[in-house]
This record gives C-alpha cells, sequence and structure tokens, in this order.
C-alpha cells in the first residue's frame, strides 16, 4: 500500500498535472504508482481525464525516456478504451504506415459512430487526406461534422489537435501530400487572403471550412 491511495481523485489529478513539468517520465511514473492499489474502473476513469488530447504535444517533447513513457500511456489507455488515446495511437500509426492501417481506420471510425467529435474530426481529415473519400461522402461526412452541437466550440482545437499529431508523425513515415491548396468554390477570389489561419472561426460558410481544415496539413510552401 502505499500514501497516494489514500489521496482524492482531484488531488492525484492536479498531482499529474503538475508532474507534467518535470516530464512526461515523471508524470507517468507517478500515474503507475497511484494505479498499483486502485481497481479496474477507477483507473480508466483517471486515464479518461488525463489522456486528453492536450497531452499530444507531448508526443515528441523531452527525452527518450519521456517519449517512450508517453506512447506506453498512449497504448496502454488505449486498449483500455480511452477514447482521445484510441485517436492518437489510430492516426499516429495511419501517418507512419499509411499502406498497411485499415484497422485503424476501422477503430476511428467504430470510435466516431459512439459521438465522439475528435473522433469524427480525425476520421474526416484522414480519410481526406488518404482519398479514401468520394466526393458524396465526404459532403456528408462534412455536413455531419458541421451539425454537430460542438462544432463552433470543439472544431478548431480539435483539428490542431489531429494536425499535432500529423507534424509529429511526418518524419516516421510516408505523409500524404497536400502540396495545393484547397479553395472555396464559392467565395474563393484567388487571392491569398482567403487562406487565414483562424478560417474555421470566422464562419464563413462549410466550404471555407473544408479548405481550411485540409490547408492545415498543406507541405511548407504550398500554393493555390
Amino acid at each position: 500500500m502505499n500514501n497516494m491511495e489514500r489521496l482524492p481523485v482531484n488531488m492525484i489529478g492536479e498531482l499529474l498535472e503538475a508532474a507534467l513539468g518535470h516530464g512526461f517520465q515523471f508524470f507517468y511514473n507517478l500515474f503507475k504508482a497511484w494505479a498499483q492499489s486502485q481497481r479496474t474502473p477507477l483507473i480508466r476513469e483517471m486515464l479518461g481525464n488525463a489522456c486528453r488530447s492536450r497531452l499530444f504535444r507531448f508526443w515528441k517533447c523531452g527525452s527518450s525516456e519521456d517519449m517512450a513513457s508517453f506512447e506506453e500511456l498512449m497504448d496502454v489507455a488505449c486498449h483500455m478504451g480511452i477514447g482521445d488515446a484510441i485517436v492518437f495511437t489510430s492516426c499516429r500509426d495511419i501517418f507512419r504506415n499509411p499502406g498497411n492501417s485499415n484497422a485503424q481506420f476501422v477503430a476511428l471510425e467504430e470510435l466516431s459512430a459512439t459521438g465522439r467529435f475528435l473522433a469524427q474530426v480525425a476520421t474526416f481529415i484522414t480519410k481526406i487526406l488518404f482519398r479514401r473519400h468520394s466526393s458524396v461522402s465526404a459532403l456528408n461526412a462534412l455536413l455531419s461534422l458541421h451539425q454537430n452541437n460542438l462544432y463552433r466550440q470543439r472544431i478548431v482545437s480539435d483539428v490542431e489537435s489531429v494536425e499535432v499529431i500529423y507534424r509529429l508523425a511526418v518524419p516516421l513515415g510516408i505523409p500524404p501530400t497536400v502540396d495545393r491548396l484547397m479553395s472555396c468554390p464559392l467565395h474563393s477570389t484567388g487571392d491569398a487572403k482567403m487562406f487565414i489561419s483562424n478560417c474555421l472561426e470566422s464562419e464563413v460558410c462549410l466550404f471555407c471550412d473544408m479548405a481550411c481544415m485540409i490547408n492545415k496539413f498543406a507541405i511548407p510552401g504550398a500554393t493555390k
């Protein structure tokens, strides 16, 4: 028995948050020390609170031990059914090995069907990047996203979460090539000003939003 098991769960969460400032290995070791004496449902609850998309940026930060700890935690959380961890591991594996990723696309689609918005965003983007959408299915998926009550609240941060995985995975696999910027068929004026980073927040139109989403994954120097 360790002293941590007597602490309230919310206090453990605060300790884990503070531990991130000392590196991901420290964070993970603290989590494991707490989890040793806990039941599976409580561990799953803590993982669900801890393994949010805001952690994705730690994937390639710090020492090799920090990075290994991050991947191990995400794999453990994925096996325990934590939604954001499933999104991370699925996108990571798709970007690392796009030629052998059917299982990962299935995992994203199954999670999307449960209503998890981050998974819906990740599914839409990865299927666009890897040419798994027809024009009709892409439009239907975009409409479904747009009609979700979480769209305006979450779309910017969730697209950025998928972009973080994509940018960090680029050196590890063969990324899809978006070498030309998309434009809205209704509102494009042939003007570079249409391609603004905060376009998703400006609520211009459905097609403008789609262009802004996909343009975030363009290679440096991409043109219209």
